[in-house]
């Protein structure tokens, strides 16, 4: 007899109901949602309760893999939508993402954000979401929608695309994946082949592993972890001004990013040191890279923070700043190089530095520029074309990080600013750069995957801390130390 189970998520309790039998191969199960599931308002075309919106299934292939299932019951646009100005755009978003952007992610001993597979039944708002973990344990389902009919990736509305944060299945549901020996596969997956970063197609797939050997350490206490309707540091309000928070079950701090295919190679804080030591290093890039400098020099270097209104905020060496456990090292050892826009710059001299790391996206698509895809193609483009002259000559010296995830926001900055960063834009942004520096033949620092699965975590609209982003830091120094 077919095993078919509705999971229900017990609020405050953080319940959690399983098949008492073995999982059969595709078993589904309908996932209830958590007393507090709700929209963040009143809209046109939605139904009075948000669970008469969305129906969500899990079907379970084996302990560890399957796939969830979402429709969209109301609000589905399937007429024809003017949205893209690049040619062959629309097809390509109605097949690959579909009209809504919207955040899964399971949350546990692992934290691994999912992607719906590509079908022309997104055509219809139904989604395949597959996962594949490798450590069992209880696990946080964590859904939110954002954005509805294209929003995400219009090109023909030079507004802010309307966000939202609804919760199809509130903030307490919970499943549990496989058996109870979460420990063991905790020990397991901190063991394999270590990653070869200067591989240019070194797998950018990954996920985030709990660092505690005692699963019971894994709490799953719910916190604010950020208001996303007011930018409360930047305009320095208390939190009572906050109308909309977002919940987090799961603390970055706890986790470590490990690649699906190879296990990082983990260097020391003195390691670190030494291999600045006897290198240089430049990092050139808009506000996202200058934190990234920040988090080396403060995990090599013991560097404070460099923040906004600092003297070293646009460009500055290690070796320049306050003192720290680098200063007595060679001027160029570590240097962060202001360039929020890379493209039509002048671009760095590979042959200055031992390696020189380089990101730009965020930037072409803010409210500024709003650039089409088609734009950030021919600019790219331009840009490689310009970088592939110096490579002959300076050979390892160059790798391109990815562009990060932009956390969500909906504060005044985004809206008055009419800031067009969404994940879909620069998800195909980066799709863009990698398919370019990979024919290059150069190294590529991934971000994008790491960055997302944390994008609702942290307390920074804009950035992300040094726990998030030290699976760059790490791979860099693979690069340059290796």
């Amino acid at each position: 007899m077919k095993a078919v189970l509705a999971i229900l998520s017990i609020g405050s309790a953080h319940g959690l109901a399983m098949s008492k039998s073995s999982l059969r191969s595709n078993t589904c199960e309908i996932v209830k949602p958590s007393g507090d599931a709700k929209f963040d308002s009143e809209r046109p075309g939605n139904p009075k309760s948000i669970t008469e919106k969305y129906s969500i299934s899990v079907c379970r292939k084996s302990d560890l893999e399957g796939e969830f299932r979402i429709t969209k019951l109301h609000n589905c646009k399937k007429e024809t939508m003017n949205f893209a100005i690049t040619e062959g755009l629309a097809a390509e978003v109605k097949q690959r993402m579909g009209q809504d952007e919207f955040f899964l992610s399971l949350e546990g001993p692992e934290v691994r954000a999912l992607h719906p597979t590509p079908s022309d039944s997104h055509a219809n708002c139904e989604y395949v979401m597959p996962y594949k973990l490798t450590v069992p344990g209880k696990y946080h389902v964590n859904l939110v929608w954002m954005r509805e009919n294209y929003a995400a990736i219009t090109e023909t509305a030079k507004v802010w695309p309307e966000g939202h944060l609804d919760l199809p299945l509130g903030t307490a549901t919970f499943l549990q994946f496989g058996p109870d020996t979460t420990a063991e596969h905790l020990e397991k997956s901190s063991t394999g082949e270590k990653c070869n970063y200067k591989l240019p197609s070194t797998s950018r797939a990954g996920r985030w592993v709990f660092k505690g050997a005692d699963p019971k350490q894994l709490s799953f206490k719910e916190r604010r972890a950020r208001c996303v309707d007011q930018d409360l540091k930047e305009d320095k309000l208390v939190s009572e001004k906050c109308t909309t928070w977002i919940h987090a079950y799961v603390d970055y701090k706890d986790y470590e990013w490990i690649p699906d295919s190879c296990q990082p190679r983990r260097f020391s804080k003195e390691e670190a040191r030494q291999c600045l030591s006897k290198n240089t290093l430049l990092i050139s890039g808009d506000s996202h890279l200058r934190h990234l400098y920040g988090a080396i020099a403060g995990y090599a270097c013991d560097m404070d923070e460099v923040i906004k209104g600092m003297g070293a905020y646009h460009s500055a060496c290690v070796s320049s700043a306050k003192a720290n456990a680098c200063s007595k090292l060679p001027k160029n050892t570590l240097c962060y190089r202001q360039d929020y826009f890379g493209i039509g710059q002048p671009q760095p001299k590979l042959e200055n530095f031992n390696l020189t790391v380089v990101n730009f996206g965020q930037h072409q698509a803010d409210g500024a520029h709003q650039q089409t895809l088609a734009k950030f193609k021919q600019g790219v483009s331009s840009y490689s074309s310009q970088l592939a002259k110096q490579l002959p000559a300076n050979q390892g010296k160059f790798a391109w990080h990815e562009t990060n995830a932009n956390p969500f926001r909906m504060d005044h900055y985004v809206k008055s600013y009419k800031d067009w960063r969404t994940y879909q834009r620069l998800q195909l942004y980066n799709e863009v750069t990698t398919k370019e520096f990979e024919n290059l033949g150069v190294p590529i620092i991934p971000s994008y995957e790491s960055t997302y699965d944390f994008s609702l975590h942290s307390d920074d609209p804009a950035h992300y801390p040094q726990e998030v982003l030290t699976a760059q830091v790490q791979n860099i120094l693979g690069l340059l130390c290796e």
